[in-house]
């Protein structure tokens, strides 16, 4: 097992707090609101997130860690700011 110690109140650097999200996100849909319908619900929520979800949501956490690392601020314009290469999104080519 391995300890890591997270800043206080810092949630956006860790990622297991956007799992818990996804997992609470699921019951509030899918719930009967009995005891009985959470314990049904309460596995399915947990197997309703999939490894390349938490994967995603590591390397969100490493991209906020880095822009904190890097002397930016978490929330600022240069941080939100983002190029899209997609065919099925909308793109403002002013920023390539």
């Amino acid at each position: 097992h391995r300890i890591i110690f997270y800043p206080k109140f810092h949630c956006e650097l860790n990622f297991i707090e956007r799992f818990w999200c996804v997992v609470k996100y699921y019951p509030r849909e899918n719930c009967q609101y009995s005891l009985e319908g959470l314990r049904e619900t309460i596995p399915a929520a947990l197997n309703s997130v999939t490894s390349i979800s938490i994967n995603k949501y590591y390397l969100y956490c490493m991209r906020i860690l880095d822009t904190y690392q890097a002397g930016f601020t978490y929330g600022i314009m240069e941080f939100k700011e983002r190029v899209y290469r997609n065919h099925r999104q909308v793109v403002d080519k002013s920023k390539w």
